[in-house]
């Protein structure tokens, strides 16, 4: 009895899973949710990997520095004027992919992307707006066949203020975070994780600044950006066991989930005949400029650009002042409309990333095997170029970037990016325009497309 006992005993040693035997013993540790890829934003930030710290304008470079928000477009000459964005990137349909740089592909890391929507709005020197971005994967325990929907929404509101006219820009955005993990029944991520059991969920907030330092009609560009920590915290508590652990979908849940603080900088030159950091004038500031210039006999009718005269002032102030604000911004708009658009830009960004305390990877959470994540400070560099090759019509843009591994026994991986934006219509005063791009590396790649306005 005793001899069939021990050997039952050993049978069974060996039939349980690495995971159950090295499993997660306790609640106390938490989900680096470091990214490393680059992501977000439109096509313009994937086809210059990611090096936009320094060149973040309108709602798509916002997620890379706040200052965005309030950094007027050339074409932006009213004292209104609004911004919108929206893309579609999908990665692994092909092949699996390293979801998290850790040297392993997951076997069903074929179901992935990310949506991103965002809206702005420029009043004069004020600038606000939103964005929505939202990834979703399905990934599978390692050694087991369950699969689990993934799903990161990130929601960015955030206000900036131009000073020196548009010399200066600073930004500030309240971002809040979510992460969900679900069973999944599926083929592909489910939208409302009707799969008969609840979601596991967790929410955090936190805070990003940015400065843009762009001087007047200068080619160079400087821009800084922080990002505070965040810590997710579980929206509902489950109860523990009878061993004191909190469980749930079959998972040990971590305390928390953590996305570490981040400071980046970055610098860009522009080549070529376009001229490049163009102020913009405050309408009400112009309009005492204007009148002191009629009042003391000094006004002179702005540069025509080659295009037909502007109107001449009448005899009376208050018209003749209207007038004189109305030629002026026709001829902002003639000198956008005439500048050349040939180009080259070169920028460069720098980003250092803070660790996580308990943290390990999100496989491993799923695989139920510990396995650190961001025991140790990470750095990263980013390059991308771009360039207008036909006129008003089409850009394209390439890149590379060192994407830092979070866990000891992975190394850097060199990312290739390429892009291009091209301009498919108008309608009213604006151009509509399609981007698409494409990110490969080592077990990895991402591609995308997006629609926008055309600047």
């Amino acid at each position: 009895m005793i001899r069939a006992t021990l050997l039952l005993l050993c049978v069974c040693s060996l039939w349980t899973s690495p995971a159950l035997a090295q499993g997660f013993k306790s609640n106390k540790y938490s989900i680096d949710l470091f990214t490393g890829p680059v992501l977000g934003g439109g096509g313009r930030m994937i086809g210059m990997a990611g090096a936009h710290v320094a060149i973040a304008g309108g709602i798509d470079g916002a997620p890379y520095n706040p200052a965005g928000y309030a950094e007027r477009f050339e074409k932006e000459i009213n004292w209104f004027a609004f911004d919108i964005t929206g893309g579609l990137a999908l990665s692994g349909l092909l092949t699996r992919t390293d979801f998290d740089n850790n040297g392993k592909k997951n076997k069903a890391s074929n179901a992935a992307y990310q949506v991103v929507l965002g809206t702005r709005m420029q009043f004069s020197y004020f600038g606000t707006g939103l964005t929505w971005q939202e990834r979703r994967y399905t990934l599978s325990a390692r050694d087991s066949d369950r699969k689990f929907d993934v799903v990161i929404d990130t929601w960015r509101t955030g206000v900036g203020y131009s000073f020196l006219n548009g010399g200066l820009v600073a930004g500030a955005t309240l971002a809040v975070y979510t992460f969900k993990v679900a069973g999944n029944t599926q083929s592909f991520p489910i939208t409302d994780f009707t799969t008969g059991k609840d979601p596991i969920g967790y929410t955090g907030f936190g805070a990003e600044f940015g400065v843009l330092i762009r001087p007047a009609h200068e080619r160079y560009r400087f821009g800084l950006v922080g990002r505070t920590p965040v810590t997710l915290r579980p929206n509902q508590k489950e109860r523990a066991d009878d061993d004191g652990i909190r469980r749930a979908q079959g998972l040990v849940l971590p305390d928390s989930a953590h996305v570490p603080w981040e400071l980046a900088w970055g610098v860009a030159y522009q080549f070529g005949e376009r001229r490049t950091n163009i102020p913009w004038r405050n309408t009400q500031r112009l309009r005492k400029d204007l009148y002191a210039q009629i009042a003391n006999g000094t006004y002179q009718t702005p540069p025509r650009y080659g295009e037909a005269a502007y109107q001449a002032l009448p005899e009376d102030p208050d018209q003749a002042l209207d007038v004189a604000m109305a030629n002026y911004r026709e001829a902002e708009r003639r000198y956008r409309r005439h500048q050349p658009r040939r180009y080259v830009l070169l920028a460069a960004d720098m980003i250092v990333t803070g660790k996580t305390s308990n943290g390990n990877g999100l496989e491993s959470f799923l695989d139920q095997v510990p396995e650190r994540s961001g025991q140790k400070i990470s750095y990263g560099v980013r390059v991308g170029v771009e360039s207008e090759i036909w006129p008003d019509r089409m850009k394209v843009r390439a890149g590379s970037y060192l994407e830092p591994s979070r866990f000891e026994r992975s190394y850097y991986r060199p990312h290739g990016t390429a892009g291009v934006e091209a301009r498919l219509f108008d309608f009213w005063r604006w151009s509509a325009r399609g981007t698409a791009t494409l990110d490969v590396a080592p077990r990895y790649y991402n591609w995308g497309i997006a629609i926008g306005l055309w600047w």
